[in-house]
């Protein structure tokens, strides 16, 4: 069996990873550490599934789709192209520091009475190749406000719904290890 094979349980695919690092950060039997390198990549993978153009495959994710952002051809990377427009654009275009990103993305989960849902990695995936299909626009496309009047809100809910997913599988995995743990405890001290 080769690494990245069907055979492989564990292939080299973000929808893939997530159920891998989440097993390694509810395994008591590995090392702190190697379960502490596990909830930073569950993380980032969470985060970046969300991210609609991380989970599209046209233009290598629209790293390949080159546009001008509110008429600027340059960014602090190089030129603009769409998918560094969804990772960092548009959120920085919305002017809010992390503190303001935390109070208006905690009220909007409750005003919404937003949820996790049941859905899984492929699910999210999924979900975000809808958005990054709805959401494409040509190559040398100008992203203006109208873009981001429409599409930041679509950022919005799934900065949310990731961090709602993450806690989901978070406290799933840690409650399914406390309750194994209980059952194998048999009272002594």
């Amino acid at each position: 069996m080769t690494l990245g094979s069907k055979a492989d349980k564990w292939r080299d695919c973000v929808v893939d990873r997530i159920p891998y690092n989440l097993e390694r950060v509810g395994d008591t039997s590995l090392d702190t550490a190697d379960r502490a390198v596990a909830l930073k990549f569950l993380v980032h993978f969470v985060g970046d599934e969300h991210q609609p153009y991380h989970a599209y495959g046209l233009g290598r994710g629209a790293n390949d789709i080159p546009v001008t952002f509110f008429g600027e051809e340059k960014s602090k990377w190089g030129h603009h192209e769409l998918h560094e427009v969804w990772d960092d654009g548009l959120i920085d275009h919305a002017h809010r520091d992390d503190a303001q990103w935390l109070a208006m993305l905690e009220k909007q989960i409750a005003d919404k009475h937003l949820e996790a849902g049941d859905g899984d990695s492929v699910t999210w995936a999924t979900e975000s190749q809808a958005i990054g299909g709805e959401a494409l626009v040509l190559p040398g496309a100008n992203i203006d406000q109208a873009y981001a009047d429409k599409y930041l809100p679509v950022i919005e809910t799934r900065l949310e719904l990731a961090g709602l997913r993450l806690a989901k599988l978070l406290n799933a995995s840690f409650a399914a290890k406390k309750k194994a743990a209980t059952a194998n405890d048999d009272g002594r001290p």
